[in-house]
């Protein structure tokens, strides 16, 4: 859950075909009652400034993910609480390299 009590997650690892590991994430907004279910296997939440205004803190949420079908890792950090004033919510991501029997 957040620092705020306003978001949570929840992930489960699972078999598919025998051997290979697969993951589903539910963000879920308690403010919203609404959830979104993605293929995250790691995922937490932060307080931290994002932008030049280091008095305000964005509440955000950093996850990696790998969708089945694709091959390749990434990590994205996204802003779940409102923006610093005058600005836009943040998000990023990237993809993260990984060993090819990871």
């Amino acid at each position: 859950m957040d620092a705020d009590g306003k978001w949570c997650y929840l992930i489960g690892l699972y078999a598919v075909e025998g051997t290979k590991l697969a993951a589903k994430c539910q963000l879920y907004s308690l403010e919203r009652n609404a959830g979104q279910i993605m293929d995250v296997y790691a995922g937490c939440f932060a307080n931290m400034p994002v932008t030049d205004n280091a008095n305000y803190k964005n509440s955000i949420f950093c996850f990696a993910r790998k969708d089945p079908s694709d091959t390749n890792y990434k990590l994205f950090i996204m802003d779940v609480g409102a923006p610093a004033p005058g600005g836009a919510k943040h998000s990023i991501q990237q993809e993260i390299a990984m060993a090819p029997d990871a």
